[in-house]
């Protein structure tokens, strides 16, 4: 698929983004039970992770803190988006050309830039985030994946809302994942999950018309 019109991020799936579109991560709307809760766990969390807590990579483990970025001015802002348009460009060539190993390497250095420049809270270094991840499901490097989709899912319900496009594009991954590595249970309740933000997206989007 063609990738949507440019951001700053560049994330996979995420609508609005200059990045690989969900062609990586299979839709599992159609096939969802729907039983998932209507709303957020009042925590703040995902109640349907569970299973055993693992050690997230560096950098990953204070991202839900909400953290304000280090002070730019206009133009070092400008400078880091287009830095990281550029990269997320890279990653999305890089994707195309099956070179997963170097994707992976240019999206690691876009989540630094990210992190360094608008902290570690910011919606931007999340869906990064999302973009590491999904190359590490690409060569299956599964366990690297699943916390850095939790901590970006995380992050995008705080700053972008439950339901944005972006949220559901990590917890759309996350599902994935759990797929892969035989959480068939786990899966399904994401994928119910997934499938019910989305029409409660679409809804709002139509009461807007």
């Amino acid at each position: 698929a063609d990738p949507p019109a440019a951001e700053a991020s560049g994330g996979f799936g995420a609508s609005g983004s200059n990045g690989i579109t969900a062609a990586a991560v299979p839709d599992y709307s159609s096939a969802a039970s729907g039983t998932a809760k209507a709303g957020p766990p009042a925590t703040g969390g995902w109640s349907l992770f569970g299973g055993k807590k693992k050690a997230e990579p560096p950098g990953a483990a204070a991202a839900p803190v909400v953290e304000g970025p280090p002070p730019m001015d206009l133009a070092q802002r400008e400078a880091v988006a287009m830095e990281s348009k550029r990269l997320g460009s890279e990653v999305h060539r890089l994707f195309n050309g099956g070179k997963y190993a170097d994707a992976l390497s240019v999206a690691e250095q876009q989540l630094r830039l990210l992190g360094e420049s608008y902290g570690h809270g910011h919606h931007e270094y999340a869906t990064a985030m999302n973009n590491v991840a999904t190359l590490y499901q690409a060569v299956g490097r599964y366990d690297e994946a699943e916390p850095l989709l939790e901590t970006a899912s995380k992050i995008q319900q705080r700053t972008l809302g439950y339901d944005h496009p972006h949220t559901v594009a990590s917890l759309s991954n996350l599902a994935t994942v759990y797929e892969a590595m035989g959480q068939a249970e786990r899966a399904k309740a994401m994928q119910s999950l997934v499938a019910q933000m989305k029409r409660t997206w679409e809804e709002k989007e139509r009461k807007k018309k």
